[in-house]
């Protein structure tokens, strides 16, 4: 459940483009990350979308045509996000790495794969054109590429949460950043039409944000499923997500009101006049009754603990929602699920299998 994990944002100002070559597949081999919905994003016209899932799948839907995807790529990290080309012949992938792949007449214009980030990528959007895009990682750092135009970042900011999605205005002259407690960053042309912070609403696991047509209002959609609406958004209802199938990503209709919600497996769930497509039913997922964590057995986490031995505490496997090597040192952040307040979760980061770092939300 990538959506869980309490990353600490670390401020970051990225002004202008940085351009780095991705590397080239090397044989065609799967690899090892999980078959999890990550993204989803229309056609242009509305009768068909894309599903994006982290071992770099893509699934077409009613109209949306396949043009290949990242499945047999051996990837750094695990698939983020990706956007379609304005024409919807063709899409880009982003891992979390900053590594692009473009498949159909997407164009590749550069990358942060090959450079440092002081916080992973977590979602991209083009340009009007097609020709540039904009990449966001965790810490409200924006990197231009191609025709897209850098209007600011929140990387000089010290964040609540960090940065889930982003979405770009119609004119192709603004972006809206969303961060995991539904905080919302406008730059650009993009209006400001409220937050979930600003209505005195405290959670950490919102999965993003969709904009209508116009420009003129927006939904924020947390993992849970609930769903809502700012600005000339119409309010067109929310879902039950299962604990263990939550909420993925949500996108909209691009030529009138409506939404789709996609859960962690792939089931979309549609409102109002949402993209067209066939719908995946039931949740397929077994659905066990997962490790909880309490506040006490939080707080007995100590710095420096094994993997197994948190394990052993918590009475259940943690969910990987991070990984990362450098050398010969490994990170890997787990998530449980909390008991206490809705959503309330931990997440603990883990450096050679000792503890080094940890967050919670909500515990009881």
């Amino acid at each position: 459940m990538r959506k869980l994990s309490l990353l600490v944002a670390t401020a970051v100002l990225a002004v202008g483009s940085v351009v780095a070559s991705v590397p080239a597949p090397v044989g065609a081999v799967s690899n090892s990350w999980p078959h999890s919905v990550v993204n989803g994003f229309s056609t242009p016209s509305g009768d068909g979308y894309w599903l994006v899932y982290e071992d770099g799948t893509v699934t077409p839907q009613g109209g949306a045509a396949s043009y290949g995807d990242a499945s047999t790529i051996p990837l750094n990290g695990p698939i983020v996000g990706g956007a379609a080309t304005p024409d919807g012949k063709g899409y880009w992938l982003v891992a979390q790495d900053g590594g692009i792949f473009t498949f159909g007449n997407a164009k590749f214009v550069g990358s942060m794969g090959a450079a440092h980030l002081n916080q992973p990528v977590f979602s991209m959007s083009p340009s009007k054109s097609g020709a540039g895009y904009w990449l966001v990682a965790r810490d409200g750092g924006i990197f231009t590429f191609g025709d897209a135009k850098f209007y600011g970042s929140a990387g000089s900011q010290i964040l609540n949460q960090p940065i889930t999605g982003i979405t770009t205005s119609p004119s192709g002259e603004g972006y809206r950043m969303v961060a995991t407690d539904g905080g919302i960053f406008s730059y650009g042309d993009v209006p400001f039409y409220g937050s979930l912070p600003g209505l005195g609403i405290n959670v950490n696991d919102v999965v993003g944000n969709a904009p209508i047509p116009s420009n003129t209002g927006y939904w924020i959609a947390r993992s849970t499923g609930q769903v809502y609406s700012f600005g000339d958004a119409l309010a067109l209802g929310s879902y039950t997500a299962s604990p263990c199938n939550q909420i993925a990503a949500i996108f909209s209709n691009p030529s009138a009101q409506g939404y789709r919600l996609v859960t962690e497996s792939g089931a979309t769930i549609p409102f109002g006049t949402a993209p067209g497509g066939t719908e995946a039913t039931g949740d397929p997922r077994a659905c066990p009754n997962p490790p909880t964590m309490s506040l006490a057995e939080y707080n007995s986490i100590q710095l420096g603990y094994s993997y197994s031995q948190v394990v052993g505490l918590v009475a259940g496997p943690g969910i990987l929602t991070y990984q990362s090597t450098i050398g010969s040192s490994v990170t890997k952040i787990y998530a449980w699920f909390g008991e206490g307040l809705p959503g309330a979760n931990a997440s603990i980061t883990f450096l050679n299998d000792h503890v080094i770092a940890k967050a919670q939300y909500g515990l009881a």
